[in-house]
């Protein structure tokens, strides 16, 4: 596991609430969740670096075509 997985991990193992089956142990249901969380979160932070534009630069390009767009879908 990672050190982010890790902090996950741990965490997890403190939380009273966490949802353990009775075919699971407390530890692998917390490992897993671990993982999954630590990879979402860098699948999250590759995805938000994929825009490459400021926002206000991406809405002035596209405002346009959806107001065209808009107006000819009422007419």
């Amino acid at each position: 596991m990672t050190s982010m997985a890790e902090k996950i991990y741990n965490t997890l193992m403190e939380d009273p609430d966490l949802d353990v089956r009775e075919d699971q142990t407390r530890e692998e249901v917390a490992k897993s969740e671990a993982e999954y969380r630590a990879r979402q979160y860098i699948n999250n932070v590759q995805a938000l670096s994929l825009a490459s534009e400021p926002l206000k630069e991406t809405l002035n390009k596209t405002f346009p075509y959806f107001l065209t767009a808009t107006l000819l879908l009422k007419a």
